[in-house]
């Protein structure tokens, strides 16, 4: 839970937090809420945008000038990175 005052995470569980990112990353190799495809190479890594922009003020930055239409996704172009990178991100 976050405080509008200070922008920390209140609840700490270790177990919780490994199976959240567990599912969500279920979720991206199923392709499932995933809003966003990362391309590098010619290939693509579907994502989902809260979590880049969560995580990333240039992803942010990227996400809020490229919105996708309903149900759509946004593609963005990552040039000059290598899809084994991007793949490990």
């Amino acid at each position: 839970m976050c405080s509008p005052a200070s922008p920390k995470i209140l609840y700490r569980n270790p177990r919780f937090l490994r199976l959240a990112f567990l599912q969500l990353h279920h979720q991206q190799q199923s392709d499932v809420f995933c809003d966003v495809l990362l391309q590098a190479e010619g290939e693509a890594v579907p994502a989902h945008c809260c979590i880049l922009s969560a995580c990333s003020p240039f992803f942010t930055e990227r996400l809020e000038r490229e919105r996708p239409a309903q149900g759509g996704k946004v593609v963005l172009e990552l040039g000059g990175l290598k899809i084994s990178t991007l793949r490990k991100l």
